[in-house]
């Protein structure tokens, strides 16, 4: 949830990747084309292995459709290289077979060459992430087939979107379990995950993060202990222990995360420390040798020694669950009695681990107020979203919380956090002055933070256009050019909004134009859609490290610049960020942005 800032590492290896693609004989830019993707694929020879596939899977129409789609796509040397490694042939590969490796290469959204270089890795519409580096002017790609995919030419241009071509087929990571298991010198590690039944533990969907020991950290830890000669000779208990120690639950901490972070929560309901001054350290002695092994439900990182939990504390009085602990705080009773009225008892006393940021009897009393209600009348279809947008998975102290700009709530929709001063604020759907009053109240399941304001879920894009009276003249002008409905997709989607102001400069800069049904609609269906980055929740601290991003109106990207606040194609300016949508983000501009041409 941390995100490092690397503006300086995308400007430079940005320049990298260019001059390693102009170097290949066989590497163009492709113009503008009214062709698809697969028409794109279909009329170059050196995809017809990729454009068979693609027909057996059954994905033409998807790729056909409007997109836009970013592939990856390998060359018929490629599959030849993959079949003859799998022993096997296109026409003996089911459609099940090709569904899952073939969508492995599709990004949602058109990422051309400049953006690809300055990310660190995509999620892929196959829901597995791929890793992106630069390396001597090339860029590789890192699949769950190893990290010498290269990208042989960019920016081959379609209607729905752009094609990258790779020298390798990607196949897509599995899971935790079987990343180890495929791995000869993490074959200890395996044993004594199966020895402690926790194989289908972290064959969930996660994620995890996993500190892996390799065979020689655990045949170190065998002769630390005269009495252990095998795995056999730990105590069930010992090794339980030990091996959740290794496992970060809920989070998916790639590299440029790990080292932002002083510690991490475990498992095992114990920390470990990071130290990345040189190289990264775990617990002060432990080394990261290998990082980012992709795994379907998270990421591996190998260690050369396996991490021992701190000794357990004097004995204490039986730990109390996050409910046990609320029952017992008088100013948290109207929250205690949401939560039974919502039948969210037994999740709550559950294993866990949760964060919980605790709404006050205050804060109940100035929300029912503000509905005109009672607690009597919510119904648990209407508590529900409310409370489960207060639960985090996992642990999440106050020393992480204020190293993070936001959070995504077991509600599915997203917080935003802000420090100010030596006080801590949340960003909800009903606004952003919602404190943090008290901290780190610890249970046996997780950790409460009381709140001093009951937080709403947000609505979609429309829905908080509609409620804010300076986006009047948006709404109205979506519901002519008939978008609501896109915008209400799951998405997610960044949206840039103009004010009303910044439409009525519009509405002013042409003598034919006094309303928006003045104009065309064609050309404002165009100029609403390029206001819309689809596949992509951009907030803010993400917003300032890209040069440009893609829009819905395909072929036309915005310009960022981030060198003095944020301006958009130059002259228009950001005045409010991260305005939070159940279905994406939005950032008020003061100017309606025309698309080129």
């Amino acid at each position: 949830m941390c995100k490092p800032k690397h503006h300086l590492w995308a400007l430079l290896a940005s320049a990298a990747f260019l001059t390693g693609a102009c170097s290949d004989d066989d590497d163009t830019v492709t113009p503008p084309t009214s062709q698809n993707i697969v028409q794109v694929a279909a009329a170059n020879p050196d995809f017809s292995s990729l454009v068979a596939a693609v027909t057996k899977a059954e994905l033409v129409t998807t790729l056909s459709g409007p997109g836009p789609f970013t592939v990856f796509a390998p060359t018929n040397a490629a599959f030849a290289a993959l079949l003859t490694q799998l022993g096997t042939t296109l026409d003996g590969l089911t459609k099940e077979q090709l569904t899952p490796i073939l969508t492995y290469h599709v990004l949602s959204g058109q990422v051309g060459s400049q953006q690809v270089v300055g990310l660190k890795g995509a999620a892929t519409v196959n829901g597995a992430d791929i890793r992106i580096r630069t390396q001597a002017g090339q860029v590789f790609l890192t699949a769950g087939n190893g990290n010498d995919i290269r990208v042989t030419t960019t920016d081959i241009q379609a209607s729905n979107g752009i094609i990258h071509v790779i020298d390798k087929v990607m196949l897509p990571p599995k899971d935790i379990p079987g990343v180890a298991t495929d791995t000869p010198s993490l074959s200890t590690l395996v044993a004594a995950l199966t020895k402690a039944n926790l194989v289908g533990a972290l064959k969930a969907p996660g994620p995890f993060t996993v500190f892996a020991p390799t065979n020689e950290a655990f045949a170190a830890l065998l002769a630390s202990n005269p009495a252990w000669t095998t795995l056999d000779d730990i105590p069930a208990a010992t090794l339980d222990e030990v091996l959740k120690y290794h496992v970060v639950p809920m989070t998916k901490a790639y590299s440029e995360t790990v080292v932002t972070l002083t510690k991490v929560s475990t498992l095992a309901g114990k920390d470990v420390t990071i130290d990345a001054s040189a190289g990264v350290k775990l617990n002060g002695t432990t080394n990261v040798t290998l990082v980012d092994v992709l795994a379907s439900n998270g990421v591996v990182h190998v260690i050369d020694k396996v991490l021992l939990p701190p000794a357990a504390p004097a004995p204490q009085p039986q730990p109390q669950t996050i409910v046990d602990v609320a029952v017992s705080k008088p100013e948290l009773s109207s929250l205690v009695a949401a939560v039974q009225k919502a039948e969210l008892v037994t999740t709550l006393s559950g294993a866990g681990p949760f964060t919980v940021f605790a709404p006050t009897n205050e804060a109940f009393t100035a929300l029912l107020a503000a509905l005109n209600t009672s607690l009597d009348a919510l119904t648990k279809e209407a508590l529900t979203p409310i409370l489960t947008y207060h639960v985090v998975s996992g642990a999440v102290k106050a020393a992480q919380v204020v190293g993070l700009k936001g959070a995504t709530t077991v509600n599915g929709a997203d917080i935003r956090i802000r420090v100010d001063g030596d006080k801590v604020f949340l960003t909800a759907g009903n606004g952003a002055d919602i404190q943090v009053t008290m901290t780190d109240i610890e249970a046996s399941n997780g950790v409460i933070h009381v709140i001093n304001k009951v937080m709403v879920p947000p609505k979609t894009i429309p829905e908080v256009a509609t409620a804010n009276p300076n986006f009047s003249s948006l709404v109205a002008a979506l519901e002519r050019a008939n978008l609501v409905t896109a915008l209400q997709a799951p998405g997610p989607f960044t949206v840039f909004a103009p004010t009303n102001e910044a439409f009525a400069a519009l509405l002013a800069s042409n003598p034919a134009w006094t309303t928006l049904n003045d104009i065309p609609l064609e050309t404002l269906v165009a100029v609403l859609q390029y206001h819309v980055v689809p596949g992509t929740k951009a907030y803010s601290e993400t917003v300032v490290t890209l040069p440009k991003v893609s829009t819905l109106l395909t072929g036309k990207d915005v310009t960022i610049d981030a060198s003095a606040g944020v301006k958009l194609n130059g002259t228009t300016t950001v005045t409010a960020t991260d305005v939070l949508a159940s279905n994406g983000v939005i950032h008020v501009i003061d100017k309606v942005l025309l698309p080129p041409n």
